[in-house]
């Protein structure tokens, strides 16, 4: 059985993204690749030598994007930070195969072209009375859902591989 792969849809419609966080971040739980749509021009500041380990995709449109994703058999699931009714709890869903995580990385929530590409949605639940105002970072958010989605698969770190999750 192959292990599950793990892909990142970022949106760079600015061209001035940083990307780096996000490769640090793919790069620790083992994401095969960040996908960039939008812009060409983007940073990676602050990646510190991530991109090494995941490799980084370009594509214009978000629809582009998809179809690349579900030649790959992946599910495709966006990152909400808000409860809505088609919203998920990221610990009580069911990852199975590959997966792609759409992330809001621009503007706040997800844009029209990003949502229409998600086959469902996954969102970070708040244990306190829920505000319009009380958003976690996007990278923070972000981590979580990975933690949920590699917690089943009780992966060890290996130190010949810079600490990333294999």
């Amino acid at each position: 059985m192959s292990t599950p792969e793990l892909y990142v849809v970022l949106s760079n419609t600015s061209g001035k993204q940083n990307v780096g966080t996000y490769l640090r971040m793919a790069s620790a739980f083992g994401a095969t690749q960040i996908l960039v749509v939008g812009s060409q021009r983007y940073g990676t500041h602050g990646a510190h030598r991530a991109h090494k380990y995941v490799n980084v995709v370009h594509f214009y449109k978000f629809s582009e994007a998809q179809a690349y994703l579900k030649e790959r058999n992946c599910a495709i699931y966006g990152i909400r930070q808000h409860d809505q009714v088609d919203s998920v709890a990221a610990h009580e869903v069911l990852y199975q195969g590959s997966s792609a995580f759409v992330i809001d990385n621009e503007i706040v929530g997800l844009s029209d072209e990003q949502v229409a590409i998600c086959d469902a949605f996954v969102l970070v639940p708040f244990h306190v009375t829920p505000r319009t105002e009380l958003v976690l970072d996007v990278a923070v958010v972000t981590t979580i859902v990975f933690h949920h989605l590699t917690r089943p698969f009780k992966t060890m770190t290996s130190n010949n591989m810079n600490m990333r999750y294999i």
